[in-house]
């Protein structure tokens, strides 16, 4: 599947109310908590003896994270696809720039 299938399936499983755009954000915040969480407990040496699991609960939190991420991009009519593209441009031209290092979103 690629992301603009899985962009489109999103809306299967979306419950919608009146505070879409709140539940989304705050998705977005939660569940990077929670993948926030486990490399926490990851470098706490929680998972020394199962590093197995320890990718297993990351992977699971990172699918929780994209989902809130396409939806979000679905309320605004963006593609997924297409964001992530000019991003690895943005990166790109920022390393060929030797630009990759410093502050500001115009590097």
């Amino acid at each position: 599947m690629n992301f603009n299938e899985y962009q489109k399936k999103v809306e299967d499983t979306w419950i919608s109310n009146p505070c879409d755009t709140e539940r989304i954000i705050l998705g977005i915040c939660g569940e990077a908590g929670e993948v926030a969480e486990k490399f926490k407990k990851y470098f706490r040496g929680d998972y020394e003896n199962d590093y197995k699991n320890f990718l297993m609960l990351v992977s699971k939190e990172i699918g929780d994270l994209e989902y809130y991420i396409a939806k979000l991009c679905n309320k605004y009519n963006l593609n997924f696809e297409e964001i992530l593209q000019k991003n690895i441009e943005k990166l790109s031209s920022r390393k060929e720039r030797n630009k990759i290092k410093g502050a500001g979103d115009e590097r």
